[in-house]
């Protein structure tokens, strides 16, 4: 038996009718929740158990994860609807050159915003349990100048 996960795109790939109607059911809940694309696999997973009923299970997880790998490398389901949060990187800043460096400040210029909360008596702030969440809160939160 091959235990060897294929790596790369997977044009020939043939979901049994079972997944397929899972992937169905990831494509419905992907449409009600276009406006907050990308979701997590894990947000996907709850939004099936809670609408259609998916076996809330490690098993039926890992299932619904290896069917997300194998439908994005097949392009049966969009690659940017489905976001990792399992890795954070730090990337030092510097400039090429001072050109570049006035053409952040530059930037920076044109997006400047102060601060709203800026003295207020009470500062607001947005909290959550899952971290998947934050990007669609910020989306909320930050015209508001409230913190997630």
């Amino acid at each position: 038996m091959n235990t060897t996960r294929h790596r790369g795109p997977r044009i020939d790939w043939r979901p049994q009718q079972s997944t397929v109607d899972l992937l169905d059911q990831v494509n419905d809940v992907l449409a009600e929740y276009r406006d907050h694309l990308p979701l997590t696999a894990r947000q996907i997973f709850y939004r099936l158990i809670g609408k259609h009923g998916y076996d809330k299970t490690e098993k039926s997880y890992s299932r619904l994860l290896n069917a997300l790998v194998n439908a994005r490398r097949s392009s049966i389901i969009d690659f940017t609807s489905i976001r990792d949060d399992g890795i954070t990187s730090e990337v030092p800043h510097g400039y090429t050159g001072k050109d570049h460096f006035y053409e952040v400040v530059a930037r920076s210029a044109r997006v400047y915003r102060r601060d709203r909360q800026l003295d207020q008596a009470v500062d607001l702030e947005v909290w959550c349990e899952a971290a998947g969440m934050v990007p669609q809160m910020v989306r909320v939160a930050a015209p508001y100048g409230v913190s997630v």
